[in-house]
């Protein structure tokens, strides 16, 4: 395997940006379990979320009703009692402070060459909209996360575009301060789900993951190879968000691709650019299998061909797959299941 590594590294092209390859996404809609799995005995959890700020236009039982949507632990009972989980939002709404008008005399000359004067208005202010997230298990009297998601009690720094007169720096200004605080409560209602979702729930999550086709090469025919590509892509598609997703079906059709590839892998000469199966393809078929590999469950398989791929310039699928696997395996260990 040194060897082989040490070959590819010497003799493989950049993967990522050939105009010869395709880079097609498959999103995987699976059975993810929880980063932090609560004890068996928590069944229930409430929510308790205090609303300081209401939008213009808004109301607070509108608000509150918006944020309970995203402050839920999926496979949890919700309750308006006392449960054995209490997810608490503060929600202490969006802020301005130190708001300075300014403005600037600048000069222009013509195609003349004739010196103009004209002046320019804008704001210098920061925002933040702090939303604190604490989740406790009532059971045990632990904290079991508290802070302010996305850091969201930290002040940014912002200038306005800048504009002729007051009246349109005033109306631009308004218009930047709704967007601002729109952004600001989507990252934040987002991050209480991811939040919720990750590390307590289990929950169908989406997965995004990259394979790799082959347009043209030279004279070869990739129409086997690339049609082995797909078999991968449709077969992940029908993965279902169930515990037990990975069905025999599933799992013969991602071995049939496997074999292909590994075929393919052995014939590899990272040596020479006018084999069908050089560094170049051989680089696509690691990516490939890699992703074969994952989801099949076979993650010292996936380590081996990151392996040899290391220090190769496909760097962002060595990447990205080392971080799922790392995710993954993280996973199982925690709910005894690896």
């Amino acid at each position: 395997m040194k060897n082989l590594i040490i070959l590819l590294i010497l003799f493989f092209p950049s993967l990522l940006y050939s105009q010869n390859l395709t880079k097609e996404s498959v999103a995987i809609e699976y059975f993810r379990y929880p980063i932090e799995p609560l004890p068996e005995e928590i069944k229930t959890y409430n929510q308790e979320i205090n609303v300081g700020y209401v939008p213009s236009g808004k109301s607070a039982t509108l608000v509150r009703n918006n944020i309970a949507k995203y402050a839920e632990i999926i496979g949890l009972e919700k309750v308006d009692g006392d449960a054995d989980v209490s997810i608490v939002v503060e929600y202490e709404g969006f802020k301005i402070r130190g708001l300075e008008s300014k403005s600037e005399t600048r000069e222009k000359k013509d195609k003349d060459g004739k010196v103009t004067t004209y002046r320019v208005y804008w704001y210098n202010f920061n925002y933040a909209f702090p939303v604190k997230l604490t989740v406790v298990n009532n059971v045990s009297g632990d904290i079991l996360h508290e802070d302010y998601v996305n850091d969201s009690n930290l002040f940014s720094s912002i200038k306005t575009n800048e504009y002729s007169s007051t009246g349109t720096r005033s109306t631009g200004y308004n218009s930047k301060r709704k967007s601002l605080e729109s952004e600001a409560n989507k990252r934040n209602m987002n991050r209480i789900k991811s939040i919720l979702r990750s590390n307590y729930s289990f929950a169908p999550h989406t997965k995004f993951m990259y394979l790799r086709s082959v347009k043209k090469y030279k004279k070869f025919d990739f129409s086997e190879f690339n049609e082995n590509v797909q078999l991968i892509k449709l077969t992940l598609e029908k993965i279902q968000p169930e515990e037990d997703y990975i069905t025999d079906e599933v799992k013969n059709d991602l071995t049939l691709a496997v074999n292909y590839f590994e075929n393919q892998f052995s014939q590899m000469d990272p040596t020479s650019k006018k084999k069908q199966v050089n560094a170049k393809i051989g680089g696509v078929i690691l990516n490939n299998l890699a992703v074969a590999y994952f989801w099949l469950g076979e993650y010292e398989k996936v380590e081996e061909k990151i392996g040899y791929a290391q220090g190769t310039k496909a760097k962002g699928w060595i990447s990205s797959m080392k971080s799922s696997l790392k995710d993954r395996k993280k996973r199982l260990e925690v709910n005894s299941l690896l």
